[in-house]
């Protein structure tokens, strides 16, 4: 009996975190990039402990924002630190949410990056397999031709996620 009493109070817990809304609000958006900005060369510093996963080099962090914890990945033999936030499925949120949500992120994006210009902005109409999609990519103080040692990448919905914020940092562009 005290097992499944314990069995139950587990499933109820999952089933609680399982539903977790989507921080449209999210008070400390701002500030939190703000904190990216100052630290945007330094990504690879916040790494904490290594998870495995199809990108090699994956990291945890101990950084949040808007409820959720980032990981770096380090990719192209060292040269590309990204920091990325995920907002996984397991947020309950409607398609008018992660809209509003994705609003919001956009508009701090472009208020906090000052020297910070929309390079390019796809959406996929999504076919059989896959939803509608949205994508920006942002240069952060690049010159606007060619590539961009720091760049901030906004998806939605992203690969089992609702949405996904990530900063790149190249150190292979000279700029």
């Amino acid at each position: 009996m005290q097992k499944i009493f314990l069995f139950l109070s587990l499933f109820i817990n999952v089933a609680a975190v399982a539903q977790t809304p989507l921080p449209v609000q999210c008070t400390d958006l701002k500030e939190k990039l703000l904190l990216v900005q100052k630290s945007f060369s330094t990504i690879e510093a916040m790494k904490k402990d290594s998870i495995p996963s199809l990108f090699k080099d994956t990291w945890t962090t101990d950084f949040m924002m808007c409820g959720v914890k980032a990981i770096v990945r380090i990719t192209q033999g060292g040269n590309r630190e990204e920091l990325l936030f995920k907002y996984e499925k397991n947020f309950k949120a409607t398609d008018a949410e992660v809209e509003k949500f994705a609003d919001k992120v956009r508009n701090e994006i472009s208020g906090v990056f000052s020297k910070t210009f929309l390079e390019r902005y796809e959406r996929n109409e999504g076919d059989e397999y896959a939803a509608p999609s949205h994508n920006y990519t942002w240069k952060v103080n690049g010159s606007g031709f060619g590539p961009a040692k720091k760049s901030i990448e906004l998806e939605y919905p992203y690969l089992g996620s609702h949405l996904a914020i990530r900063f790149i940092f190249d150190k292979s562009v000279k700029n």
